[in-house]
């Protein structure tokens, strides 16, 4: 069984943990994680993303669910994941410089 370890972007905050995925289940090309108390992108798997968006780039909407305003996994926890019951996202994240992005995840 292979195994990828996320990337954790320079500079973070202290104390967060590093997740192991089993790459033998179906993956979607990016994954979520808190940021600097922000639901961001944590691990970009799809190298298509690359110069478009970044490790750290904040998730407002998926599939039309605002997460802007989620600061905490304490609101997530309980709530059916996406990420286990779609076969793709919609994804709209503020890039770098303000502007939003929209992305389509699928499995990969």
């Amino acid at each position: 069984m292979s195994r990828l370890l996320k990337r954790i972007p320079r500079g973070s905050a202290p104390g967060l943990f590093i997740k192991v995925i089993d790459a033998s289940k179906k993956l979607f090309s990016l994954n979520p994680a808190f940021i600097n108390g922000k639901y961001s992108i944590s691990i970009i798997l799809d190298k298509s993303f690359e110069g478009g968006i970044s490790v750290g780039n904040q998730i407002l909407p998926i599939n039309g669910i605002d997460y802007s305003g989620v600061s905490s996994v304490c609101i997530i926890i309980g709530k059916p994941s996406l990420f286990n019951s779609e076969n793709k996202l919609i994804i709209i994240v503020k890039i770098k410089n303000g502007e939003e992005a929209e992305i389509e995840s699928k499995f990969l």
